[in-house]
């Protein structure tokens, strides 16, 4: 006879492990799930320039695999656990984030696509009459096909996009998450399509996406290493690919209007909220690398030293006379990513950005960052007041405890598990 409560027991407690794989290093985080709790029990961050010496596609197997295996070993040495059940995390030069917008018109009795003409099923406005809205409201069929229809034009639309950028086919393109984050009849935000009527309908839509070379080992005319392929062959099993956006939505709850900066290694994506809706995602080609590259080039360092001196720099474990001179350093560093953020945000768009910066990923621990958002000229972009800045921790993600002393280095690991679905 099965002893249900010893299946229970067992269901009470789960481990988890999110690997986050960026464009510098891999980290590392094991979750613990009791009884609705999620607790962070250990970490572990490893950089690929340790094992990195050869370009060719085997070697460059063997250095994913190298630094994987230590990042790991590290983090089960600091929580005494083991589990080989993992969420994956990409960097957004390989998983990538994109909103896009799509509306609907009314014409004959039906909404057409705007640009694409493509008929979708009429619905009808709520009416306060009974009488007026019998046998007219929509039904949850309807509503699926509209829905169907506006998120298979999306990932079209993406798809031919992203594809002629990378030089690949539309189908080589893998599609993780496809969801409508705001619909809106003849302008006003609406829960739902049942029951309403109107001259236009809007839809924002979320994708997360990447190439399937990245998941299949039959892609062998990419230089690119199939990284899912290898993680398998470690004996890692994948439950799910996540993006770090599908956590940020529920904070958006939080802080409707905010300006999210996820500052990587060798990129910073761009997270633009407005009214709690995430209006835009973006990046440019600036991180914390280019950072200890110019301490590399100034000081005859090594990358590996350089590296080690921002880090002391940023936890102010130098002299204040070795501070003064880095910084100077750094500062020609800073000024340059400004420039690329504001193009990007004048690339966004034109009107007024709200205040609150939100900024996380490792790149976000040099001071010199917080600086010159609070203090640097934006020339001509406007913001509803001066801006303000805030670092984006595990104390402000819902229900998710920790006591290892995580900083904003470990936020994009931790909104990858804040994503999942009943973690929270």
């Amino acid at each position: 006879m099965v002893n249900l409560f010893f299946l229970k027991r067992q269901k009470e407690k789960e481990l988890f492990l999110v690997l986050d794989i960026g464009t510098e290093a891999v980290k590392v985080l094991i979750f613990e799930k009791r009884q609705g709790k999620i607790s962070v029990l250990g970490g572990g961050l490893e950089y690929f320039d340790r094992f990195r010496a050869l370009e060719s596609g085997k070697f460059e197997t063997e250095v994913i695999k190298k630094t994987i295996s230590k990042a790991v070993e590290e983090a089960q040495k600091e929580s005494g656990v083991k589990t080989n059940s993992i969420f994956l995390g990409f960097s957004c030069d390989i998983l990538k984030g994109r909103t896009i917008s799509y509306s609907l018109k009314r014409k004959e009795n039906k909404f057409l696509f705007l640009k694409n003409q493509v008929s979708v099923p009429k619905f009808f406005k709520f009416r306060n009459r009974e009488s007026e809205i019998k046998n007219k409201r929509v039904d949850e069929k309807e509503e699926g096909e509209i829905k169907e229809t506006v998120l298979r034009e999306a990932k079209k639309k993406i798809a031919e996009s992203y594809a002629l950028q990378k030089g690949i086919l539309p189908q080589d393109i893998q599609f993780q998450e496809l969801r409508i984050l705001e619909t809106k009849i003849d302008g006003y935000r609406v829960p739902s399509l049942l029951g309403y009527d109107g001259e236009k309908a809007d839809f924002k839509i979320l994708a997360t996406f990447l190439p399937k070379y990245y998941l299949e080992s039959n892609f062998s005319d990419f230089i690119s290493p199939p990284i899912i392929p290898i993680i398998r062959e470690m004996g890692f099993k994948i439950l799910e690919i996540r993006h770090p956006i599908v956590g940020l939505l529920s904070f958006l709850s939080q802080y409707p209007d905010a300006l999210l900066l996820d500052i990587g290694g060798e990129v910073t994506q761009i997270f633009l909220a407005k009214r709690g809706i995430l209006e835009e995602i973006s990046e440019f080609e600036t991180g914390g690398r280019q950072f200890s590259q110019i301490l590399s080039e100034n000081l005859g360092l090594s990358e590996l030293e350089a590296r080690n001196l921002k880090h002391r720099y940023s936890k102010r474990d130098l002299t204040e006379e070795s501070r003064r001179e880095i910084g100077k350093l750094l500062k020609i560093s800073t000024h340059l990513w400004f420039q690329g953020l504001k193009e990007k945000l004048r690339e966004i768009g034109s009107g007024i950005f709200p205040s609150e910066f939100f900024i996380f990923g490792g790149g976000a621990l040099l001071p010199e960052i917080e600086e010159i958002l609070e203090q640097g000229d934006w020339e001509d972009i406007s913001f509803a007041e001066p801006p303000k800045v805030k670092f984006l921790q595990s104390k402000d993600l819902i229900n998710i405890e920790e006591k290892i002393g995580l900083t904003a280095q470990n936020t994009p690991s931790l909104l990858n598990y804040h994503s999942i679905k009943g973690s929270f």
